[in-house]
């Protein structure tokens, strides 16, 4: 049973350092705690653990205009994060994982701005048939994180630029291609930031709940 929430907020845009964040917040859980880990990266792709980088990213593109390319632990397609992207990131012990119940987390934010998102199978939320969110899952030694993108104002034409989703998936989607199915958070509510999303989400996360939610720092070990 979940009997505490923390809120672990990163600064920092490097991905590397980021996603390391995440791997240590997920090795580090305690029984009956849940953490929503919220985090932004500079002009980065990252991929699956089992994705060839090349099919999916224009990775030389990538690397001459700076960007850098990062792998996670879980599976799923690539995504691509700049400073318009807000991540999230829950983690919980495997006992207390629930996919709906942490959705509901960001369907609850997203109320509160007066949009209604919808789930699509098992990785999409979608706003009036657009993909703002992807998401991806991780389970190891009883701990599990769920993890994704809420896209906010991320520069779409960077996106249509960088991945190079296989032909095969956009037909199964039933889309000509990446960018023509996604959509910023902002062309729904144009003032929207990320800092004002992150202020939404985690009052949703403590209503969800139904327990306080501590803002949490890290260990010295871990900084």
């Amino acid at each position: 049973m979940i009997q505490k929430l923390y809120i672990y907020e990163s600064w920092d845009t490097n991905p590397y350092s980021n996603i390391a964040l995440e791997k240590y917040l997920l090795d580090h859980l305690t029984p009956g705690d849940c953490i929503l880990y919220l985090w932004q990266n500079k002009n980065t792709v990252v991929i699956g653990r089992n994705q060839n980088a090349w099919a999916e990213c224009r990775t030389t593109l990538l690397e001459q205009e700076d960007g850098k390319m990062a792998r996670r632990l879980s599976g799923g397609g690539a995504v691509f994060h700049d400073l318009g992207n807000l991540n999230f990131t829950f983690l919980l012990n495997e006992e207390d994982y629930d996919v709906d119940k942490q959705l509901s987390v960001i369907q609850t934010a997203l109320s509160g701005l007066g949009l209604m998102a919808e789930k699509s199978g098992r990785n999409d939320l979608l706003v009036e048939g657009r993909k703002f969110s992807g998401n991806a899952f991780f389970h190891r030694n009883g701990h599990a994180y769920h993890h994704g993108t809420l896209l906010v104002s991320a520069d779409m034409e960077k996106l249509s630029r960088y991945l190079t989703p296989p032909k095969a998936k956009l037909e199964a989607k039933g889309v000509s291609s990446v960018r023509s199915r996604v959509a910023n958070l902002t062309e729904f509510v144009p003032d929207l930031t990320c800092d004002a999303l992150r202020v939404h989400m985690t009052k949703a996360f403590s209503k969800v709940s139904g327990l306080p939610c501590s803002v949490a720092h890290l260990p010295d070990e871990a900084a």
